[in-house]
């Protein structure tokens, strides 16, 4: 049965869907979703905040009303770096103008695009880090939901459809009038300078809106003309639910799957007559409340690896992109319910849990282990990770011979937050992970190490509470914050060996916390917000040494916090998001 909305939908659809047409005239639409950035270059250290715009009351006006809606957009210039944290622009003199969803693109890098909250009216907004280069980009769409470059534009979602923007009002505007939705988000991805995602057509059947293909493979180079169906993997306008996840570039080819649940492994050249199915080896995995699994696979090589089941055999399974050279590596026990997904992270491949707690059955038999953020990464020329049964660490290189259960971790006591190994990180060719430590009269959560043999895997150190692990800019090292009796909830250091792992610096003396937030590494600094105690919630960095940890500014004078939050690299500096106790949340750089 086709997909039916009402007249109001197809009214709102109709005044947001106003694209050009052709690719050179401005478009205009409405709401959609977020993202995340990292940092990747800082500066030396500083105690006291400067500013660079000489008038908090003109910046907003000269900024936003003279280039945002009219004529070209000011011309990208990288920035510099600056001696000390400086207030970029105050777009908002009333209360901030609290700047969301930060995003670098263009080619250097060096154009941020981002969300401000201007007079109760959320825009997008352009800057290179200065105040004259901060500009509206347009009134509408109001939300910058998950961006991706694809070479000098930018590629977001908007009211659950595909948007285009260059930086100009012009070069802004819907790429198609069906929608993408928002639980396949994270599954496009770029191949071969198009962006490929999850959609579905809508076309006007008078007072309602229909869709003739339900959710199938779309792509995109960033024109209307460029924007178009892949395939249709189930004529018809069903699926609804179930339509294509998990794009992962493989050399010349792009996998996906799509069709009913588990799913059907498909691969494309991005052509349509180059894309087919591959096998009917799907993942194991229900929706929840209707939305789809996230799902993907790891590159490893000229294969395909991924978690999968055909035929009652659930496990690891690899693909060299035909039906012949699929094979399945490892059995593995089934879980009862939920699952596990992997993204791709450069080099690396990250494997988490669907929703917040998800519950797989593993052994022991009949105890519900949660499926909190298991981890894959690559290590050498294979990929280490955690899958059912949770107890366990594997290591593949994509070949059966080459795939073992390297190591048993914690088998018998199980909490909600250690019942299976997290963050696995690569530092100096040694992975990092969590993992339950059973050895004292309460189990905890301990710092572990491998070589990715099983000799080499060790329990490092345990502590009382942990957060993410971080590879220190320092080589060979992972920095982390763990809380003990005498020095409270602070960083440390570990370089593979209880010998080398330590206390990096007690920021806040004593048994009391910093409270470090998951630092981020910045041009071969850490970057991360603490409290020592006097001057609130601030910006610090660290070279991975004592001397080199440093509090950044206090821009918030005295005990009061500016809660800085979004790191984001650009150019030379860092941009972030602050509150100085002047001028409300604003963009700084660093």
């Amino acid at each position: 049965m086709a997909l039916r909305t009402s007249l109001a939908r197809l009214a709102a659809v109709a005044l947001a869907g106003c694209v050009p047409a052709d690719d050179d005239t401005s478009g205009a639409a409405s709401a959609t979703s977020g993202a995340t950035s990292d940092a990747d270059s800082t500066t030396d250290a500083s105690t006291t905040a400067t500013s660079d715009t000489t008038s908090a009351s003109t910046s907003s006006t000269s900024a936003g009303e003279s280039e945002g809606t009219t004529g070209e957009p000011p011309p990208i210039v990288c920035p510099e770096a600056v001696a000390a944290p400086a207030l970029v622009v105050d777009l908002e003199p009333v209360g901030g103008a609290n700047p969301q969803r930060l995003f670098a693109a263009g080619a250097d890098g060096c154009a941020l695009y981002f969300n401000a909250l201007i007079a109760g009216e959320i825009t997008l907004w352009r800057t290179d880090a200065s105040e004259l280069g901060t500009h509206q980009v347009t009134p509408e769409p109001r939300y910058f939901g998950q961006p991706i470059a694809l070479g000098e534009q930018v590629i977001f979602f908007s009211d659950d459809r595909p948007w285009r923007t260059d930086g100009s009002a012009a070069g802004t505007y819907a790429l198609m009038e069906g929608w993408a939705l928002p639980g396949f988000l994270s599954e496009a991805a770029v191949f071969a300078g198009e962006l490929y995602f999850a959609a579905r057509d809508v076309v006007s059947r008078g007072v309602f809106v229909e869709s003739e293909h339900g959710v199938e493979p779309w792509r995109t180079d960033g024109t209307i003309a460029g924007t178009a169906l892949l395939v249709d993997t189930a004529p018809g306008p069903e699926p609804e639910v179930g339509g294509p996840f998990g794009f992962t570039p493989r050399g010349d080819q792009l996998h996906f799957w799509a069709g009913p649940w588990p799913g059907t492994l498909w691969r494309t050249d991005g052509t349509t007559e180059g894309t087919a199915p591959v096998i009917d080896v799907g993942l194991t995995r229900a929706p929840i409340d209707g939305a789809p699994p996230r799902h993907g696979a790891a590159a490893l090589g000229e294969r395909l690896v991924f978690l999968g089941s055909a035929a009652g055999e659930f496990g690891i399974w690899a693909s060299d992109g035909t039906t012949p050279g699929t094979e399945l590596l490892a059995r593995l026990d089934q879980p009862s319910a939920g699952g596990t997904s992997m993204f791709h992270e450069g080099d690396r491949f990250r494997w988490a849990a669907l929703g917040e707690r998800l519950y797989l059955f593993a052994s022991p038999a009949g105890i519900p282990l949660p499926a909190k953020s298991p981890d894959a990464r690559a290590l050498g020329e294979g990929i280490a990770y955690y899958g059912p049964p949770v107890d366990a660490l594997w290591a593949t290189d994509g070949t059966i011979a080459g795939t073992e259960r390297l190591v048993e971790l914690a088998t018998e006591t199980y909490s909600d937050d250690w019942g299976v190994p997290a963050d696995l990180v690569e530092a100096g060719g040694r992975l990092y992970f969590y993992a339950l430590d059973e050895s004292g009269m309460t189990p905890l959560p301990a710092l572990h190490t491998s070589d990715g043999t099983a000799g080499g895997t060790a329990k490092i150190a345990a502590y009382d509470s942990v957060g993410a692990l971080v590879p220190a800019p320092v080589a060979d090292a992972v920095v982390f914050a763990a809380a003990t009796d005498a020095t409270g909830f602070e960083l440390q250091i570990s370089r593979g060996a209880p010998a080398t792992t330590e206390l990096l610096k007690d920021i806040n003396p004593g048994p009391a916390s910093a409270s470090p937030d998951t630092p981020r590494v910045v041009g071969g600094r850490l970057v991360f917000v603490a409290d020592d105690g006097a001057h609130g919630r601030e910006p610090w960095t660290s070279d991975g040494t004592v001397e080199g940890t440093t509090l950044v500014a206090d821009i918030n004078p005295g005990a009061a916090s500016s809660d800085p939050a979004e790191y984001t690299a650009l150019g030379d500096v860092i941009v972030f998001v602050a509150d100085d106790g002047a001028h409300g949340r604003e963009l700084w750089k660093m």
